[in-house]
């Protein structure tokens, strides 16, 4: 009888535990959901106030940061912080913020990119190198597999020739000049055909 009374009592203590660790798991995930939606109201709330005022980027900023806070694999609120960041001249925060992007978009060439750019201006040549080679080669794929009668092609090439040129400048302004001649009409390629490597280089990541 005191064995039956002990196991009955081992499954009645098992299912109470079990049962907290459900529930506990349960609130986990609610306060998670909670924190996701809460960060992605926060940028919204960025994206509108500078849409209204576009001298609000230090509030912007803040709110930013509250919604990466909330929910740190917040791509958006990233790619976002970045390019507030870049366009105000902030460098050495937006090498930061554009590590923390590449370890969340591991195969976007637009961030790699910018990360080799990053790291050029703050004079990192090494990872520079390294970043504008991962971006060619992804950027190349993209641009051999593109329909060329295709309405984003020139867009494509475009991109696939700003990364050839930071990698192999030489090669990036052969192709350039081709983009000039066949489109006289694209001002990126008259600013890469006319202005040098530093101004370039600034002008890409205040292009964000």
């Amino acid at each position: 009888m005191k064995q039956l009374l002990y196991f009955s009592v081992s499954i009645f203590l098992l299912v109470i535990s079990c049962n907290s660790a459900k529930k506990s798991s349960e609130l986990n995930d609610s306060l998670k959901n909670d924190s996701v939606k809460k960060s992605i109201l926060l940028n919204d709330k960025a994206l509108l106030l500078l849409s209204q005022d576009s001298s609000k980027l230090d509030s912007a900023l803040i709110l930013a940061n509250r919604s990466i806070e909330l929910n740190p694999g917040n791509v958006i609120a990233h790619t976002n912080k970045l390019n507030w960041l870049c366009n105000n001249n902030e460098f050495e925060n937006a090498y930061q913020e554009v590590q923390i992007l590449d370890k969340l978009a591991t195969t976007n060439p637009e961030t790699i990119l910018l990360y080799g750019l990053l790291a050029e201006k703050l004079n990192k040549p090494a990872i520079a190198k390294a970043k504008y080679k991962e971006a060619f080669e992804l950027n190349d794929k993209s641009f051999k597999a593109m329909d060329s009668d295709g309405k984003t092609f020139q867009l494509v090439r475009v991109n696939w020739a700003t990364s050839l040129y930071f990698s192999d400048e030489k090669r990036g302004l052969e192709e350039f000049k081709r983009i000039h001649s066949e489109y006289p009409e694209n001002t990126i390629a008259t600013d890469f055909l006319n202005k040098s490597r530093t101004e370039l280089i600034t002008q890409v990541i205040r292009k964000r």
